[in-house]
């Protein structure tokens, strides 16, 4: 049992900064073994594939080679990644596409980030889960000019990541991107934005007065 002492105010996560950060919107209100379809082509409910320009996703903007929107409840959880197929709700973001054997292609999504104060602190939460811990599986978020390459620290597992910044303007850009010669697999869900308030919490193997919390060493976690 590991005792948090935390030194800062905790809230809960605004939901005001983002539109559809879990990706649960649109969805599609059909179950295995339909067909939909998406960009005059038809898929097999639990994957469809977003070309460049797409805004199939309300409040996001597909570029690059395209992604695949995923469907969890209609996708047994896959043995490449630990966990299923999402983290929040029924639905996550595969960011390459397919264009032909062993050839996939990098994919990104973007949305501005609205409502910020100017001179505040935040941070940016996601989970993500990468099939290799290569340059060909780097994620490269986006916050206005500056970027971030993002690689976990376990291949095929979710782990929730998280980057500060500084509000320049009132509304800054966000972006998810992979290389444009990438690896399938790369899974991208619960995208948030809290203040600095609301930073997270890092277990250490120390007792101080404070939040009893369960959990591993090392792993961060969002306490509310």
């Amino acid at each position: 049992l590991l005792i948090v002492g935390l030194g800062l105010a905790v809230n809960g996560y605004s939901q005001s900064f983002l539109t559809n950060g879990d990706f649960e919107l649109p969805g599609v209100g059909v179950g295995p073994g339909d067909m939909i379809s998406q960009d005059n082509r038809a898929y097999a409910v639990s994957w469809i594939g977003l070309t460049n320009g797409s805004t199939f996703l309300p409040g996001w903007t597909v570029g690059g080679g395209g992604i695949y929107y995923h469907i969890a409840n209609a996708t047994p959880p896959s043995s490449l990644t630990v966990g299923g197929i999402s983290t929040s709700g029924n639905y996550s973001l595969e960011l390459d596409e397919w264009f032909a054997s062993g050839d996939y292609r990098g994919g990104s999504i973007s949305q501005n980030i609205n409502n910020l104060r100017v001179g505040t602190n935040y941070y940016v939460f996601f989970d993500l889960i990468q099939p290799s811990l290569g340059p060909d599986s780097i994620v490269t978020v986006q916050i206005a000019a500056k970027s971030f390459p993002i690689l976990n620290s376990t291949w095929n597992k979710w782990q929730t990541q998280s980057i500060p910044f500084t509000a320049t303007a009132s509304s800054m850009t966000l972006q998810f991107s992979t290389p444009q010669s990438t690896v399938p697999n790369i899974y991208l869900d619960n995208v948030r934005v809290s203040a600095v308030s609301n930073a997270p919490v890092v277990l250490s193997a120390k007792r101080t007065m404070g939040i009893k919390v369960d959990g591993n060493l090392g792993d961060t976690y969002h306490v509310e």
